[in-house]
């Protein structure tokens, strides 16, 4: 049976199409916020308005079974307490993102001591137990949200980055865009890689995952060894599903 996966963040909405105990999405679709409700079928195409969805939002839940209104099907809500791993998190404070990524994690590497890293609107670097307890983690602003305050805040520097992405100059930075740009590069790279650190000093030999839409800005920089899987909350929201209606 097929089915698909929704994870709504703060600025897309990622859906995956699963078939059957599969845990690698057929389809992948990313799609920019804003959305209306008729938008969807139209991207995801006519076939899919009828297959089950499973739902998971960082903004309220409603919101994304609103925008999916359009399909006329099972809808089944993500919920963190009912995720299948223990938490040492303070109680109904974890974001369903987090827990859903631990879980694409175990299902990945079972009974592996992992630390998970999401590189999206905000970095969250997390660890997950090789005896399935999730330990909690660290948050930090991300790339485009550091940018952004930064240029808010300093409205004559944000000119400086307008005319192209974020990179590294491979010499010393001699002008405002490169040391603005690598600067910000950087700064994410060393909080990272300070946070993995301290987390890997309390397990042995930590298996270091890394995920979200912002990744590939930050992989050419990072001096760690890091798994990269792209659909790990995807596939997490996959495995709840399964778990929550074993029928998929």
């Amino acid at each position: 049976m097929r089915f698909l996966a929704v994870d709504e963040g703060n600025s897309c909405i990622k859906v995956g199409l699963f078939r059957g105990s599969t845990h690698t999405p057929e389809s992948v679709w990313s799609i920019q916020h804003p959305l209306c409700p008729d938008d969807l079928p139209r991207i995801l195409g006519e076939e899919q308005r009828g297959l089950p969805l499973c739902l998971s939002s960082v903004r309220a839940p409603e919101h994304t079974a609103a925008l999916f209104s359009r399909f006329s099907t099972t809808v089944i809500l993500c919920q963190a307490q009912k995720i299948p791993l223990s938490s040492a998190y303070a109680p109904g404070e974890l974001g369903i993102d987090r827990a859903l990524g631990a879980l694409g994690a175990l299902y990945h590497y079972p009974q592996e001591n992992c630390i998970i890293i999401d590189a999206g609107t905000a970095i969250t670097i997390d660890l997950l137990k090789d005896t399935n307890v999730f330990c909690g983690g660290f948050i930090l602003p991300g790339i485009t949200a550091k940018r952004d305050g930064l240029c808010q805040k300093t409205p004559r520097l944000a000119t400086a980055l307008e005319s192209r992405g974020l990179f590294l100059s491979p010499t010393i930075p001699q002008n405002t865009r490169e040391a603005l740009s690598g600067g910000i590069l950087l700064d994410t790279c060393g909080g990272i890689e300070k946070c993995v650190s301290h987390l890997a000093s309390f397990v042995q030999s930590p298996r270091i995952i890394a995920t979200g839409g912002s990744w590939d800005t930050v992989a050419p920089y990072m001096s760690i060894s890091v798994q990269y899987i792209p659909h790990l909350v995807l596939q997490g929201i996959a495995a709840y599903c399964r778990t929550i209606t074993p029928r998929l």
